[in-house]
């Protein structure tokens, strides 16, 4: 059995935007917020002061939802927003959304079983958005044993705290 999730990443460290619109989100799936006694859902925010990034993490998450999430964040705070799904560890997607600067950067890593991947990789479209553009290339076209093994190789390079 291999890894599965699906998690966001976002330069903003506006926690109560980010709550509105992972409310909002899921109000418009007909799913009401609640105490968290009463909860289905929990979703969890985590801002460390020692990264520019905060980490947007549930159980509940699909892939469908964080991409559905990203649009709206990226456009409410004018930064990047990343989205990362792996799939039972063969398959792995990253996006990268910035609305204010018309960035869509997607990568695939690996082959999934269970879903074709949604878009075709632009591996140049990270080329101002990592640390070490060819690191990362390089990284990129690797053949990895589990798929999210880029991720944490890359994360770095994106910036993130592995």
């Amino acid at each position: 059995m291999g890894s599965y999730f699906a998690n966001l990443f976002t330069k903003t460290k506006d926690e109560q935007l980010l709550k509105d619109k992972i409310t909002a989100y899921y109000s418009s799936l007909g799913i009401t917020p609640c105490d968290s006694e009463n909860s289905d859902i929990v979703v969890s925010l985590f801002s460390p002061e020692h990264s520019e990034w905060t980490s947007i993490c549930s159980d509940a998450f699909t892939h469908n939802d964080i991409l559905a999430l990203s649009k709206p964040i990226a456009e409410s705070t004018n930064t990047d927003v990343i989205s990362v799904a792996c799939f039972d560890s063969d398959y792995l997607f990253l996006n990268l959304i910035n609305t204010a600067e018309s960035t869509d950067a997607w990568l695939n890593i690996g082959k999934s079983y269970e879903i074709k991947a949604p878009r075709r990789s632009n591996v140049n479209a990270w080329k101002n958005k990592v640390r070490d553009f060819e690191s990362f290339k390089l990284s990129a076209k690797e053949k990895f044993v589990c798929a999210e093994e880029f991720f944490f190789s890359s994360a770095e390079n994106l910036g993130l705290s592995p």
